[in-house]
């Protein structure tokens, strides 16, 4: 089935990715890497990556690229294309990173402390933070 809009595209990315939450909340007794593989899965489904052409594993480097590949622009024009920096001065890269966190709280029914998100860089250690949280 094609997909015709990014509206019917972010549609099937949030029920994939409701349902990858459904198996962490239905599986309480999962091992730490299988845990870190569905949290993995959940944000390539929520950042519109694939596995195979995802080989990074740090949350910000991943905004990044998934902001590229939505707009269709390339690396070095994200920063002049990014017309989301307000007086807060927060990037589109890191206001994705944020509604992340927010979605995952959200969902697992969890609260994170902001000191301890804000040093999780890699979906590694964000897993080893919900997973001590969680489990």
């Amino acid at each position: 089935m094609p997909v015709d809009s990014i509206k019917d595209r972010i549609i099937i990315a949030n029920r994939e990715a409701s349902a990858v939450m459904e198996t962490i909340k239905s599986s309480p007794k999962l091992a730490k890497d299988e845990f870190y593989q569905l949290i993995r899965q959940y944000i390539l489904i929520k950042f519109f990556l694939s596995d195979e052409a995802c080989t990074e594993d740090n949350i910000i480097e991943l905004s990044e690229l998934s902001i590229q590949r939505v707009l269709k622009i390339s690396k070095g024009n994200l920063k002049a294309a990014d017309i989301s920096v307000h007086c807060a001065g927060t990037s589109s890269v890191i206001d994705k990173k944020v509604l992340l966190l927010l979605a995952i709280q959200k969902q697992l029914g969890i609260k994170f402390n902001p000191d301890e998100t804000s040093n999780a860089e890699t979906i590694r250690q964000l897993s080893d933070l919900i997973y001590r949280i969680k489990i």
